[in-house]
């Protein structure tokens, strides 16, 4: 086991198919990184890992807040996952053709395949605003792809602060 891992002292829970993991070995992996692994989903919980297919521990997830990162992140995770100094919140603001075409559920998608948490909401003057917090890189990635947005979207302007993160957000959510 790697002491301090990045898994170190987290419960962990497996759902639906990882196309890149047995079962087996997504625990061992996690495991050998200072994690446990349950089988189900509780408010000690501290984060789901979402393969395809997921099912009922995912719905509990989101009822209870619990992180969730797709089967993509997962590989990233046990590269060597987050530490607190390399975490950041970014404060995004992006204007534009960025409403009504699927950008908010876009950006979820895209937040999720990161392993970012956070939130994204539409702004009565027509741009969008999200918070994103997680590993600099990741972040880094998803201001990127908020520049370029959906295929429908046009991206006029993008403002980004970035700040400590909070630690506020589970997962990663559509605000309405």
């Amino acid at each position: 086991m790697l002491a301090g891992g990045p898994f170190a002292g987290k419960t962990v829970v497996l759902t639906g198919s990882l196309s890149g993991y047995s079962r087996e070995q997504a625990k061992a992996e996690i495991e050998r990184r200072g994690g446990r692994v349950s089988g189900s989903v509780s408010r000690k919980t501290d984060l789901v890992v979402a393969g395809e297919d997921s099912g009922s521990k995912l719905k509990k997830a989101a009822e209870l807040g619990v992180r969730v990162v797709d089967e993509a992140a997962f590989p990233r995770a046990l590269a060597g996952g987050t530490t607190v100094s390399d975490r950041v919140r970014a404060e995004i603001v992006v204007r534009g053709r960025v409403q009504g075409v699927f950008f908010r559920a876009s950006a979820r998608q895209e937040a999720l395949r990161l392993g970012l948490t956070g939130e994204v909401s539409n702004l009565p003057d027509g741009s969008v605003e999200i918070i994103a917090e997680g590993d600099k890189k990741a972040v880094d990635e998803f201001v990127a792809w908020c520049r370029r947005g959906p295929p429908s979207a046009e991206v006029e302007d993008v403002r980004v602060k970035l700040r400590p993160p909070r630690d506020e957000f589970r997962t990663f959510t559509v605000a309405r």
